[in-house]
């Protein structure tokens, strides 16, 4: 019988967000806009910190990779003509 209660293996792990954020190749702001509530990665809040569980950052690739994010929808970049360029000489009097 082990002295462990809530029947873990070994000890927890968790991941702070800056290497969660480099393991992602994404910045911490990023990071941040996907974790729960706004997005869908899963975290483990503390006063002071928030960390990831490296089952957690798994499962949320896995389920992006068969059910990718849909694109963002705003306005269309439109680019406009640059001003103050060639003028040509008018020909009225």
């Amino acid at each position: 019988m082990s002295d462990n209660p809530q029947n873990v293996d070994g000890p927890v792990m968790l991941m702070d967000t800056r290497s969660t954020a480099a393991a992602l190749s994404v910045s911490e702001r990023t990071l941040f806009e996907w974790t729960e509530p706004r997005g869908t990665l899963k975290c483990v809040r503390f006063p002071n910190r928030t960390m990831y569980r490296p089952a957690d950052v798994n499962a949320w690739l896995d389920e992006r990779q068969a059910n990718p994010l849909p694109p963002k929808v705003g306005k269309p970049i439109v680019k406009k003509p640059k001003r103050g360029g060639k003028r040509t000489a008018s020909t009225s009097k």
